[in-house]
């Protein structure tokens, strides 16, 4: 039977099981495993150390890895999956077993709550509580000692204690200091500690006070951008890791952190602070984590490893005192009773291997309210022994198909504050760009601004003359006529200024110089959006029917780019989102297009994590060069750099079918177009499992913490997720529209639902969508 909702008397009457050891004064014991189950597969990415022990409970019994668990106030809770939990944080980063994907536990599986009540949704009352509320407790209290031997290498297994009604002095030294534990609308219900500050090395991060959760059910140190910024910033050699979306730090750096609570430095073991034991190139990943601008703090078992840990419940408070890490001492003193609380233990030898061996021993039956006394006037002791064999991760790892990358001919990207000055006359000078004049093409707004002189003044003699006439769409007429100028002033090369279309013209004149003449001219891009037509050897163009069209050649992607952010500051906000917008567009649809390889995709990835996160900031502070540098180099990884003989995807195919015949720019119509598509592909065609990875791998570095609410990522629901985090983004940036509000005729959608299906070459059949679904999403748009 499952039991949710039961009082002392009732568990007594339905048979709980507990294993029973041959110690003296009759301790109940049974072994607890220490595991780390990884939340998304990623190397160096986020861990949780799971504590939990097997336990047997109904009739006939039934056994349960039982997780222990400060952060939650389930009383009991059985089931296949582990869902629903009371862990109710902002934003949700300590939540990490909500709905978790555990099909690769035994049958059985639970979670033991040590939180308080009012945290319970199904208001009752937590185990150890209820123990406490009937008075059955020697002292109202219970603790943990979570004794790493990560430091000593003559230890091979993590071992603990959870001891309930009493305290072991043979597991900690000094005196317990306890501290009231005050709550706050974001902490309610669960252990809190008031943290006045952070040092690093001894040094003062001058915080202000802010309660700390302390929570078992997780290894998370999890504080807020800013200190986490702070933290990092101190430790030489630290940086973030786009790749991994984690804090990276030096493995050979000694961090020694430390909380100040009540004016008392608690601090934890250096070795404690690599999150995950693992290391890429000499560096580990940092154990303080990124809870986003104002996350409730969490102080999980990355802590309680440095200092047992006591929990009271009268007065409420929590105990601290400096842990023993010699698990010599935990292992043979796991003898216990209430006389410990003077400080005193009675204390039988039990190796390691004998409590092993315990473990085995057939389970005493427990059938009176008598042994539940017994069990918790004995300071209930449970041993925590570490199990080597991880959890199954929620996502498999995909087989790496072979492939060849052939990256675009870029020679030289430059990128950040001031690259105009600094970079522009090398790569003029640079052996692979052609000596004579050039073509400066830009559009009619930018050449009203002073920001086309300075570009000339650079260019010195080496400009021949200037077009301005391009429009939007990359109209053939422009290009026609820009392409006679390049033959009036022997041009050799073209320098295009401005957004996509501008790009998109250049390389169309490369390609129709060499149709005509011979020869291609190298492009120096230096764009002002984030549409990113700079890193691709395909160019679109209006024809004279006003129909989008374009060329595909390796040779007319463009050979040098500059990314100043200074030069995008007059670029309209819309303009500046939507394009970035686009730039969404290129990286999400990288994730499931034909012949793309991992290395593009990895870019891609990486993409998506700084759009949605700067363009948000952008809007917010449109001024900070810094956020538009990071998100120019961000949309450049959204196109993977990389030559690929296959179209994008159905987003970008309708955004074709749309842009030209309806004068919708492009930056709109990923806007309009990219979160529908997701959710339409991810649920009437074939994805593969490895593009269906890759989304779940987007979705988790959009929102790397499981959700406050609704269902946990998984590689089957990531595209629906998706597409709603692409919908919401397009709100909050302001770009929300519709069809009709560009005056698309409904009677057109079937034409444009036809087109679009129809220009996907490269796409199998399995993977396009079919002509009726696109129209009834197309509708959805109106």
């Amino acid at each position: 039977m499952k039991l949710t909702r039961f009082s002392i008397a009732a568990m007594a009457s339905t048979c709980v099981y507990a294993a029973t050891f041959n110690l003296p004064l009759k301790r109940h014991l049974a072994p607890i495993h220490h595991v780390r189950r990884t939340i998304y597969s990623e190397p160096l990415a986020a861990a949780v150390n799971v504590y939990y022990t097997t336990l047997q409970v109904g009739t006939p019994p039934v056994e349960h890895l039982t997780m222990l668990d400060t952060g939650s106030s389930v009383r009991f809770s059985a089931c296949g999956c582990v869902a629903t939990l009371a862990h109710n944080l902002t934003p949700g980063f300590a939540a990490t077993y909500r709905n978790a994907n555990w099909t690769s536990v035994p049958q059985q599986s639970g979670l033991l709550g040590l939180a308080w009540s009012s945290l319970a949704r199904s208001n009752s009352t937590p185990f150890v509580e209820n123990l406490w509320r009937h008075n059955l407790l020697d002292e109202p209290l219970f603790a943990m000692a979570f004794i790493s031997g990560q430091d000593n290498n003559t230890v091979s297994n993590d071992i603990g204690f959870l001891t309930i009604g009493g305290t072991n002095a043979s597991q900690y030294t000094g005196d317990i200091r306890y501290f009231d534990s005050p709550t706050n609308s974001s902490t309610e219900g669960f252990w809190g500690l008031t943290i006045d500050d952070l040092t690093l090395s001894g040094k003062s991060l001058n915080l202000s006070s802010k309660i700390a959760i302390l929570d078992s059910g997780t290894n998370d140190l999890t504080l807020p951008s800013s200190v986490v910024q702070s933290v990092y910033a101190a430790i030489p050699g630290a940086f973030y890791s786009t790749q991994f979306a984690v804090w990276a730090y030096p493995c050979n750096e000694t961090v020694e952190l430390a909380f100040i609570i009540n004016g008392t430095s608690f601090a934890f073991n250096p070795a404690d602070f690599d999150f995950n034991g693992a290391s890429v190139l000499g560096y580990c990943a940092g154990g303080i984590l990124d809870g986003g601008e104002d996350p409730t703090w969490i102080l999980g078992s990355t802590f309680m490893q440095s200092w047992y840990s006591v929990f009271r419940f009268d007065p409420p408070s929590i105990g601290l005192a400096p842990i023993i890490r010699s698990t010599s001492n935990a292992a043979t003193n796991s003898s216990i009773d209430s006389s410990t609380r003077s400080g005193s233990s009675t204390a039988t030898s039990a190796t390691i291997s004998q409590t092993a061996n315990s473990a085995s021993q057939k389970l005493q039956r427990m059938t009176a309210p008598e042994h539940l006394d017994r069990l918790a006037r004995a300071g209930c002791t449970l041993v925590i022994k570490r199990d080597s064999s991880p959890l199954s991760p929620i996502m498999s790892i995909p087989i790496l198909t072979p492939g060849i990358h052939r990256p675009s001919g870029l020679v030289g990207l430059a990128y950040g504050a001031d690259a105009l000055n600094t970079s522009l006359p090398k790569f003029l000078d640079d052996p692979a760009f052609p000596k004579g004049k050039v073509l400066l093409l830009t559009g009619n707004s930018l050449s009203k601004t002073d920001l086309l002189e300075r570009i000339k003044t650079l260019l010195g003699d080496r400009l021949g003359g200037v077009f301005t006439s391009i429009g939007q769409h990359s109209p053939v007429q422009g290009i026609d006529a820009a392409l006679e100028e390049v033959r009036r002033i022997g041009a050799v090369a073209i320098v295009a200024f401005g957004g996509g279309s501008v790009v998109d013209a250049g390389k169309v004149i490369s390609y129709r110089h060499n149709e005509k003449y011979g020869s291609y001219l190298p492009e120096l891009a230096i764009p002002t959006t984030l549409s990113v037509a700079e890193c691709t050897s395909v160019a679109g163009y209006t024809n004279e029917k006003g129909d989008k069209t374009g060329y595909s050649d390796a040779n007319i992607a463009p050979m040098f780019i500059i990314y100043d952010p200074e030069l995008t500051l007059k670029t309209p906000e819309r303009l500046w989102l939507s394009t970035g917008m686009r730039a969404v567009d290129h990286a999400v649809e990288m994730l499931y297009r034909p012949y793309a390889s991992p290395v593009s995709k990895e870019l891609a990835l990486s993409s998506i994590h700084n759009l949605f996160k700067y363009l948000r900031i952008s809007k917010a502070h449109p001024e900070d060069l810094n956020v538009r540098a990071t998100l120019q180099v961000a949309a450049w990884e959204s196109l993977g750099n990389a030559q690929i003989p296959s179209a994008f995807g159905l987003s970008h195919s309708l955004g074709h079918a749309l842009g030209a015949t309806y004068s919708i720019p492009h930056g709109i119509t990923s806007c309009l177009t990219l979160g529908s598509t997701v959710k339409l592909l991810s649920k009437h065609t074939t994805l593969t499992t490895t593009e269906q990875n890759f989304l779940l791998r987007a979705i988790l570095r959009i929102n790397p913490a499981s959700p406050s609410s609704g269902p946990m990522p998984t590689a089957e629901n990531a595209g629906e997720l998706l597409g709603e985090a692409i919908v919401k983004l397009v709100e909050d940036l302001g770009l929300k529209t519709s069809l009709s509000e560009w005056k698309v005729p409904e009677d057109d959608l079937v034409k444009i639902a036809k087109g679009s299906v129809g220009g996907l070459p490269g796409w199998s059949e399995e993977k396009k969508p079919s002509e009726e679904k696109v129209e009834t999403m197309l509708r959805s748009l109106i």
